[in-house]
C-alpha cells in the first residue's frame, strides 16, 4: 500500500468532505468487533516492523530516521490503539457503507487528504462540511477521536509495510514524523486547552463553594500542620477572581486555535 498521494489544502477540504458524504452508500450495520480486529491486526504489523528494525538497527551506530522514529515512538501507537479499542469495545455495531464503516471511511479520507497530517482546524473544516450533507449521529461524533486514531494507526501500519520492503527507508521519514505530530498535536490541544483549565476550574469550585468541599472545610484542611496559612481574605480571590482567570485562559485557547 503506497502512502504517496496529493495533499488537499484547507480551502479545498470542505469540498472533498461534501463529496465524500454524497458518495457514501449506506449499507447494513457492521459489528464493532470487526474494527477492533482490524486495529489489532494493524498493531501486529507495527510490532513486526518494530521487531525487525530493532534486530537490524538496535545497536547500530547509524540508524535511518524512519527506523529511529519507530524505535523511539512505538509507544505512541500502543497507547492510541488501546484508547481506540476501549472506545469501540463499548459498541455492538457501527453504521456501514458499501466500502465498510461510514465513520472510519470518513476519517481515512481526512487522514489521506493531509497525507497523514491532522490538525484541529482540518478536523473542524471536514466535519462541518461533511455534516452539511449528512449529519452524523451523536454516537459517531463521540467515536470520532477513536475512528481518527484508527485511521492514523492504519496509515502507520502501511508505512511499516513500506519500511520493510524498501531499500531507501530515509525517504519515509516525513510520513513517520507526520504521524507523530498529528497524534501529539491533537492530544496536546485536548490536554492543554481543554482538560487542564476546565479540570482546574472544577477543582477550584469544589474547594470553595457549598456545592463541594466548602470554604471552611478547605481552609481547615490546608491549614493543618506547619507552614503558610490560608486566610479568610483570600476567599474572594479564589471564589470570584481566579475562576474568571481560568475561564479567560480556556476561552483564549479556543480562540487562538480556531479563530486567530
Amino acid at each position: 500500500m503506497s502512502m504517496q498521494g496529493k495533499y488537499i489544502e484547507d480551502d479545498r477540504l470542505s469540498a472533498l468532505a461534501e463529496q465524500s458524504a454524497r458518495l457514501c452508500r449506506k449499507a447494513g450495520p457492521v459489528p464493532a468487533k470487526a474494527t477492533v480486529s482490524k486495529l489489532r491486526a494493524a498493531m501486529n504489523e507495527i510490532d513486526a516492523a518494530y521487531g525487525k528494525v530493532s534486530e537490524r538497527f538496535g545497536t547500530a551506530a547509524s540508524v535511518p530516521d524512519a527506523c529511529r522514529w519507530l524505535l523511539d515512538n512505538r509507544y505512541i501507537a500502543v497507547r492510541e490503539v488501546k484508547c481506540a479499542i476501549a472506545a469501540f469495545a463499548q459498541e455492538k455495531s457501527l453504521r456501514g457503507s458499501e466500502a465498510g464503516v461510514i465513520l472510519l471511511d470518513m476519517c481515512r479520507t481526512l487522514v489521506d487528504a493531509g497525507l497523514g497530517k491532522v490538525t484541529e482546524e482540518r478536523c473542524r473544516l471536514f466535519l462541518d462540511a461533511y455534516q452539511s450533507v449528512s449529519v452524523l449521529p451523536r454516537k459517531e461524533l463521540y467515536l470520532f477521536p477513536a475512528a481518527l486514531r484508527t485511521a492514523l494507526i492504519e496509515r502507520l501500519a502501511g508505512l511499516c509495510r513500506e519500511l520493510l520492503s524498501t531499500n531507501t527507508p530515509e525517504k519515509l521519514t516525513d510520513g513517520f514524523a507526520v504521524f507523530g505530530g498529528a497524534v501529539l498535536d491533537f492530544e496536546d490541544f485536548l490536554v492543554s486547552n481543554l482538560f487542564l483549565p476546565l479540570g482546574s476550574l472544577v477543582y477550584l469550585l469544589f474547594c470553595v463553594t457549598k456545592y463541594g468541599w466548602g470554604w471552611d472545610n478547605y481552609k481547615k484542611e490546608v491549614n493543618t500542620g506547619k507552614g503558610l496559612k490560608m486566610h479568610d481574605w483570600m476567599r474572594g480571590y479564589l471564589t470570584y477572581v481566579l475562576p474568571v482567570i481560568v475561564l479567560f485562559i480556556f476561552a483564549f485557547g479556543i480562540y487562538d486555535k480556531f479563530f486567530a
